[in-house]
């Protein structure tokens, strides 16, 4: 993988019970194995609950499932409604939110995911699948496979008239599908109701799509929803108007974010909600990010260089988005307008970062290093690159200061790391300190997190020495604590390496190796990790082994669907009738099928998306079904999908939530990055240090899909 390529998404659904359905995913309604489906569209749970800064005061003028006082670090209750956040909410307890007396950063006493019927489960935040949740998209590349030119077997006979569809052509939709089908359709719907999940799903749908129909102006029916009673419809609203990327947003996505007196108008109301403010912040940094412009990106960076300056913005939530939205400017330094540009913006975060502040604020301090280690991806000036490395190595060590000592800026100092400093191939290369103080961190330092961000950065870094470092841990290093991570470190490692030298023949030692540990441990989890390792390393070798496995642990849901992602990164070819099969039997088994379903269309398997299809229109249309199945749908683009898709988006006699996860679904297929949209903010994201509206398993920016 290139250190030039931004992206993410999600997360899977991986937990006991924590991503229920990639509701998790793409289209959130929480499934509680036990108790059942709750209600819910539109997010996916990415994080931890034990870290992240409570909230001073928390919206109350919202819809169902905005938290009453004082509900501090009690689990999150169901989602009962929105189109952001359908994390298993009767399965996990989310993020801290605060309340009285919570602070940033205070870790409350553990209360992990419930059964929905009151039954604590813990979990382990420093598992390996989180980081690989939050980072996989750019590994999995899906859309890419599906949409490569090849011949099409199924009947496009239902296209013929809207574009004269070639048996020939990919299978992503054409303009005129988009044009002529699915924007219609999804702006009648729009129209037609003001319920909150249809409504949310929709706009968020026709955002991604990010285009003007000959008709209407997406950005009209956005604004027009900003007084909804709603607050997730309101938020879903601010939300698109930044994933749409059109340039004709920023003016009020700029005074959302300044509380001005325009900003109060568009709302309707006597101030704009903490919330909404903080959703305008990414939404301006994704519109720079979409844009090449360099006016766009100015007016973007002006409008948050002024949030960032307000005396104001003391609560976390708008202080954290300033700092990621600042993160996504994207300047292009081989264009000579834009290194005042990038230079400006690194100034405004580093003068942040270097303040001396109390420990809540360290919190904030620590999305600062991955926001700059993303500005200056591309832009390969040594000397820019040199000074941060330096800044965050000297962080990694404790010498910024004494009262610098919370461990989420240790955690963060050591993920920038691993995009700043140049391979340690031999003892003079010339980022050889940043290595092997990576490597003392990972062996030697206090806090567990930030030791495994740490053999993430060495992976990244790459070079002989990190290597055979990674190595000695795969072979010594603690079973379960430290072995997982040092596989996921050399399948990265392994990945970068042959992007970047495509005509290499991978790393056979490597795969050898974690070939060898994955046959030996019997932890469900170290063999996930090692299994997607392989499959980030190309070793085809073990695609026997891993085919074995998949046979064998059908009825372990978490690590059968690891299994079949690492034989779709093995390009396994013989395994595709297995891995149908797994999902075909996954019906009632959500986070298995999507995986599944994920791995078939990443080895471009042309029936994926049709028995997906017919999963919708046949047998129980149970909620989690349909999240697992529009949840794979969106992510696969598959055209065929949407004449079904359509014809449940448009029938009125089927449940509100069945219709919402259809334009999900149609969302996803119509989609204009091959990436999901909130990938640029998740990948690099220091997860064990956010707010609830980074992610709250709810109604924050990573939550929606």
């Amino acid at each position: 993988m290139t250190r030039t390529r931004i992206a993410p998404f999600f997360l899977s659904l991986p937990l006991t019970l924590v991503f229920s359905c990639e509701v998790a995913g793409q289209c959130g309604v929480p499934v509680d194995p036990v108790a059942g489906p709750a209600t819910g569209v539109g997010g996916r749970y990415l994080g931890p609950s034990d870290i992240t800064p409570g909230s001073a005061r928390r919206p109350t003028a919202g819809g169902p499932g905005t938290a009453a006082p004082g509900a501090g670090n009690r689990p999150a209750a169901p989602n009962t409604g929105g189109p952001i956040g359908a994390t298993p909410a009767a399965a996990v307890a989310g993020p801290s939110t605060g309340g009285p007396g919570s602070k940033p950063g205070m870790r409350p006493r553990p209360s992990g995911p419930t059964t929905g019927r009151g039954l604590a489960i813990g979990e382990d935040f420093t598992r390996w699948r989180y980081w690989w949740e939050f980072n996989k998209y750019p590994f999995l590349d899906l859309k890419a496979a599906v949409n490569a030119s090849e011949s099409v077997t199924d009947s496009d006979e239902f296209f013929m008239g809207a574009g004269k569809v070639s048996s020939l052509d990919s299978l992503s939709p054409t303009e005129a599908m988009i044009q002529t089908l699915i924007m219609p359709r999804l702006r009648q719907t729009l129209s037609s109701t003001s319920q909150a999940d249809i409504v949310s799903a929709c706009m968020l749908a026709l955002a991604k799509i990010g285009q003007d129909h000959e008709e209407f102006e997406i950005l009209d029916l956005f604004r027009a929803r900003l007084q909804h009673h709603n607050l997730r419809v309101r938020k879903s609203a601010v939300a698109a108007m930044g994933i749409s990327q059109l340039p004709a947003a920023i003016d009020n996505l700029s005074d959302l974010v300044a509380d001005n007196a325009r900003g109060r108008r568009l709302v309707g109301r006597s101030e704009v909600d903490d919330h909404c403010r903080s959703f305008a912040a990414y939404s301006l940094g994704l519109i720079a990010y979409g844009n090449q412009d360099l006016n766009v990106k100015r007016r973007c960076l002006s409008a948050l260089k002024l949030g960032f300056k307000d005396p104001g913005v003391s609560t976390h939530n708008l202080r954290i988005a300033l700092i990621n939205g600042l993160g996504l400017i994207r300047p292009n330094i081989e264009i000579p307008q834009h290194s005042s540009l990038l230079s400006g913006t690194l100034q405004v975060l580093e003068n942040y970062y270097r303040l001396d502040l109390s420990q809540t604020e360290q919190v904030y301090q620590s999305h600062v290093p991955t926001a700059i280690s993303k500005l200056l991806d591309g832009n390969e000036d040594r000397g820019l690159s040199g000074h941060y490395r330096d800044l965050f190595l000297a962080e990694l060590r404790g010498k910024l200061g004494k009262r610098r000592n919370h461990n989420s800026l240790v955690q963060s100092a050591a993920i920038a790391l691993g995009y700043l400093a140049r391979p340690y191939a031999d003892k003079s290369s010339p980022d050889a300190a940043v290595s092997l103080a990576l490597q003392e961190y990972a062996d030697k330092g206090k806090d567990r997190q930030a030791r495994n961000y740490a053999l993430m950065a060495i992976g990244q870094i790459g070079g002989e020495l990190n290597r055979a470092a990674l190595l000695s841990t795969l072979e010594n290093g603690n079973k379960s604590m430290e072995k997982p991570w040092a596989a996921m470190a050399l399948g990265v490692g392994a990945f970068n390496r042959f992007e970047s030298a495509p005509l290499s023949l991978g790393d056979p030692a490597v795969g050898r190796a974690l070939h060898r540990w994955i046959k030996k441990t019997k932890n469900p989890d170290s063999k996930g990790a090692m299994a997607i390792a392989l499959g980030l390393a190309g070793y085809g070798e073990a695609a026997d082994t891993l085919r074995e496995l998949l046979a064998s642990h059908q009825n372990q849901d978490e690590l059968a669907g690891y299994l079949c992602i690492s034989l779709a990164l093995l390009k396994d070819a013989e395994s595709i009738e297995l891995i149908r099969e797994t999902m075909t039997t996954s019906v009632r088994r959500p986070e298995r099928l999507r995986q599944s379903a994920m791995a078939l269309g990443k080895l471009g398997d042309k029936t994926d998306s049709l028995l997906l299809r017919d999963m919708l229109t046949t047998g129980s249309l149970n909620l989690a079904k349909m999240s697992a199945v529009s949840t794979a749908l969106g992510f696969i683009g598959d055209r065929r999908s949407i004449e079904p898709l359509l014809a449940l988006l448009m029938d009125q006699s089927l449940p509100n939530m069945s219709r919402a996860f259809a334009a999900v679904a149609l969302g996803g297929i119509a989609d204009k990055e091959l990436l999901p949209w909130n990938s640029k903010i998740s990948e690099r994201i220091n997860y064990r240090a956010v707010v609830e509206t980074v992610i709250n398993g709810d109604y924050g920016i990573l939550d929606i899909i």
